[in-house]
């Protein structure tokens, strides 16, 4: 089980939407700054992605690769990158 948690992105101009790509099916570009409780239920390597958009219609990509070890973590994602955080 994981949790994402994009809420601590920030921008000058203010964030409005988050996009995420989980890499898995279905339901894989949720949106919302907190994705709670996602199951992933092999382990190994995924790769997940965020993209932040602010008011002026800006946004910023930030891609993150994790091992799946069947220990629930949680993700907590920044302008700069996500630190698993157990």
């Amino acid at each position: 089980i994981c949790t994402l948690d994009g809420t601590p992105s920030t921008d000058d101009v203010g964030v409005v939407s988050y996009s995420w790509d989980i890499g898995k099916s279905p339901g894989q570009f949720p949106t919302g700054p907190v994705q709670s409780n996602l199951d992933y239920y092999h382990t190994g390597l995924r790769t997940v992605k965020l993209t932040v958009t602010d008011g002026g219609g800006l946004s910023n990509l930030i891609t993150q690769t994790f091992n799946v070890t069947g220990t629930a973590f949680k993700l907590l994602c920044t302008n700069s990158g996500c630190t698993p955080t157990p």
